[in-house]
């Protein structure tokens, strides 16, 4: 299985992804584990962010299975892009840190994640977050765990955050029926 991951805006670089890769590979069958991000791209630039999604997808819809994870916006971003994929079987999303429901879920609206989701979702959010204090919920979350850490800096730097999400997305994997 390939994981897609989908990166925020303004986390150019972003270093929550080397954790994340290691911890999922020693709990996870992954072929493939690849970040995809839009360099400077800001909150207000919704066409240029809508087509970020549409170009991951284009790039990696190219068969087989895989996980979608997004980090900050890009849970949004993941959310978006499932109902984009035709010859690749999505198995599910992981969304940390994401703005599923904050302002009214505004930022699903705008970026097209609002959708009923025909996979199924694991959301994380942290504690400490100073970017989605509230919202990281999505409507359709399998499972909702809370992380005592903040949106960025800690989930780097504090590998405990990154096993305990790969041990919930393995979780998940192991308990889902074959069709996922």
């Amino acid at each position: 299985m390939r994981c897609i991951g989908f990166n925020g805006i303004l986390c150019e670089n972003n270093s929550v992804w080397t954790p994340l890769e290691s911890a999922l590979r020693r709990r996870i069958a992954i072929s493939e584990f690849v970040v995809e991000e839009e360099l400077n791209c800001k909150l207000w630039q919704v066409r240029r962010f809508r087509r970020y999604i549409r170009n991951v997808v284009q790039k990696h819809d190219t068969g087989g299975k895989a996980l979608l994870i997004g980090h900050s916006l890009g849970g949004v971003a993941a959310c978006a892009a499932v109902r984009l994929f035709k010859c690749t079987e999505i198995v599910g999303i992981v969304s940390i840190c994401a703005p599923h429901t904050l302002y009214g879920g505004v930022c699903q609206i705008v970026f097209g994640g609002y959708r009923r989701l025909s996979v199924p979702i694991l959301t994380f959010e942290g504690l400490r977050d100073q970017h989605v204090s509230v919202g990281a919920r999505h409507p359709q979350s399998l499972r909702h765990t809370e992380l005592d850490s903040d949106h960025y800096y800690e989930l780097c730097r504090k590998p405990q955050h990154a096993a305990k999400i790969a041990d919930v997305t393995a979780e998940m994997h192991r308990l889902l029926p074959p069709e996922f």
